[in-house]
């Protein structure tokens, strides 16, 4: 009943082309799963169109991802970004798994509505992301007390919270240190995150139903759309445009965003 939550991806090689990220040269390493959220991260976009504009059911079976987010080049939220790439990162010999995240970025904490992907690596565990719509870091996390990574100019690290939870936590460029995330090592499965997309994407009051959102990485900062505003931020320069329709809004989201509507 469950098996495409967790079967495998029907073409590595044309994922790999999506994001556009180089066929592996050996085994699983620190350096290609950098390189692989980096790309990710700047290829295909986090949003949520589906859910506001569209009024489509969110489907989490892999193939349903892999034919909406490769072969349809879309995007999605993190059920549906972080669900696909954990089956690349497998594919290509990760172990990997699912974890469950819950938001600090209002100075409490949220409910568990967020999902992320932890990779063992020899004796170390990393926290992978390549789904979540605000600050996140563009490389491997590693669990580990006082040991920041920095990419794409943002640096991020985590600490130990409790038992098995961890926080992420922002570097900001004026050293103040910003928590983002809390997640836990335990280990999940594919359809434990049924219900919870089923809440985001179905609630009234969800986050995901309040308003348009869409966001990529870029080499040089990010784009982002809220709305009908449109967002570019290249270091600290950050110029908005306000889109006047909805031709103008789909012309953006195809030719900035790389979006096949």
């Amino acid at each position: 009943m469950f098996e495409n939550y967790n079967c495998p991806i029907p073409s590595v090689d044309t994922y790999l082309e999506r994001i556009g990220a180089p066929a592996p040269t050996a085994g699983p390493s620190l350096e290609y799963l950098d390189e692989l959220i980096r790309l990710h991260q700047c290829s295909v976009p986090f949003e949520n169109l589906d859910i506001y504009d569209y009024h489509r059911p969110i489907r989490l079976e892999i193939p349903a991802l892999y034919e909406k987010i490769v072969l349809r080049r879309r995007g999605g939220y993190c059920f549906e970004l972080n669900g696909l790439f954990l089956q690349l990162l497998k594919a290509l010999g990760y172990d990997a798994w699912p974890c469950v995240c819950r938001g600090l970025l209002r100075g409490e904490e949220g409910p568990i509505l967020h999902r992320a992907v932890l990779v063992r690596l020899a004796d170390t565990i990393y926290l992978c992301d390549v789904g979540f719509g605000g600050p996140s870091s563009s490389c491997a996390l590693p669990l580990q007390e006082n040991s920041p990574r920095t990419a794409l100019g943002k640096t991020f690290y985590v600490k130990k919270a409790r038992d098995t939870w961890w926080t992420t936590v922002q570097r900001t460029p004026e050293g103040e240190d910003q928590e983002v995330l809390r997640f836990s090592t335990a280990v999940m499965e594919p359809v434990d995150f049924i219900p919870l997309s089923y809440y985001c994407s179905t609630e009234e009051t969800s986050y995901f139903r309040s308003q348009r959102m869409a966001s990529l990485r870029t080499p040089e900062g990010s784009i982002s759309i809220s709305d009908m505003t449109f967002k570019e931020t290249r270091g600290t320069d950050i110029r908005e445009t306000v889109l006047e329709s909805r031709s103008e809004l789909e012309s953006v989201l195809r030719n900035r965003f790389g979006m096949l509507l």
